[in-house]
């Protein structure tokens, strides 16, 4: 699972635009395979919630994000993206 995590981390560092698809599949796949450490799962929703963000599916992103906060509460990263979601 985290290198799927990391393949979908590097298709957005790459081109973001054209590659946020592409890496939400990766994502997607990543977190069905849920017995994976904490901060490769949590790493895992956060950059799912990032993409979703990206794309403008707000209420994909935030349930991605809270999945990613009930497998690391005390994550900032997290609860930023918690935040961001909430302010715009």
């Amino acid at each position: 699972m985290e290198a799927i995590v990391r393949r979908g981390e590097l298709k957005l560092s790459i081109n973001k635009r054209r590659r946020v698809d592409s890496a939400v599949t990766d994502l997607e796949e990543a977190v069905r395979m849920s017995d994976e450490e904490v901060a490769v799962r949590t790493k895992a929703f956060c950059l799912l919630g990032e993409c979703y963000e990206f794309k403008g599916m707000r209420e994909e992103a935030r349930k991605a994000f809270e999945e990613a906060l009930k497998v690391e509460p005390g994550s900032s990263v997290v609860r930023q993206g918690l935040e961001r979601l909430s302010l715009s």
